[in-house]
Order: structure tokens, then sequence, then C-alpha cells
């Protein structure tokens, strides 16, 4: 995905709603920006 963006300006946001590794979430927000990036979980209701 990032690839794909190549020089635009414009960064959409990512959401990670997996379970992934912290390194992962952080290598990404170095390429879209910190504040492009929520890592989060999707929990079914108990």
């Amino acid at each position: 995905m990032c690839a794909a963006l190549g020089d635009q300006p414009d960064r959409p946001l990512y959401l990670d709603a997996n379970a992934v590794a912290p390194a992962t979430v952080e290598a990404i927000a170095a390429l879209l920006g910190p504040g492009h990036v929520v890592d989060g979980n999707a929990l079914p209701p108990r």
C-alpha cells in the first residue's frame, strides 16, 4: 500500500483491527506518519 502512495502528500488513515506485532505497527507509522495509524481490535459483544 505504501509503495502505491508514492510521493502523494495526502496520507490515508490506516486502521489495523487484527493482532499484529508492535514493530509492524511502528513500521507502518514510520511510512504514513504516526497521526495516520490506529492500532485497535474488534471483539464481539459479550
